[in-house]
């Protein structure tokens, strides 16, 4: 009896692990995309629960992911330049996410989507992810979200105006 159950709990384990990949490394991806392609508006990388919604409707009714984990919040960072930043579920295994963010510039709709990984020996990668490939660019001590969104900035080579409305990202 204990064996059926161990093997139902791994199994669950194991879904919620590729559930959270996918959620992380494919679907947030595909977002991203879509702003770029003009098919979503930047806003669109805010709606969580519309993404929620969609997954149980149109990729797998049984998605295993902690909605309730997951933070996110828009920023208009400078005239043309807005961030959707992520909090996700503290990951158990590698390579899942602390934090990403999605750097939109609103006048070309270019976007790119970072991430801070887990990684080996309770270290951390900072990568970026895009529809068609990733990109390692090494690794840091610890999952810190401030050094995080130092770090893409200085990637994006944005500088932030003060006294910008950070509650929504503009249509």
């Amino acid at each position: 009896m204990n064996t059926e159950i161990d093997t139902i709990v791994e199994n669950l384990d194991q879904k919620r692990h590729s559930d959270s990949y996918y959620f992380e490394y494919h679907f947030i991806p595909m977002m991203v995309e879509g702003v770029k392609q003009g098919e979503f508006a930047p806003e669109a990388l805010l709606e969580t629960e519309n993404w929620q919604k969609f997954i149980k409707e149109h990729i797998d009714p049984d998605f295993i992911y902690n909605w309730e984990e997951l933070h996110c919040q828009g920023a208009q960072l400078n005239q043309t330049t807005v961030m959707a930043l992520y909090i996700f579920p503290e990951p158990e295994q590698m390579p899942l996410a602390a934090f990403g963010a999605v750097i939109v510039d609103i006048e070309t709709n270019s976007a790119t989507y970072y991430t801070l990984e887990k990684s080996v020996d309770d270290s951390w990668v900072l990568g970026s992810m895009s529809s068609e490939s990733h990109r390692n660019f090494g690794s840091v001590d610890c999952a810190d979200l401030e050094k995080f969104i130092e770090w893409v900035f200085e990637q994006e080579d944005i500088e932030v105006s003060l006294g910008v409305d950070d509650e929504k990202l503009p249509s």
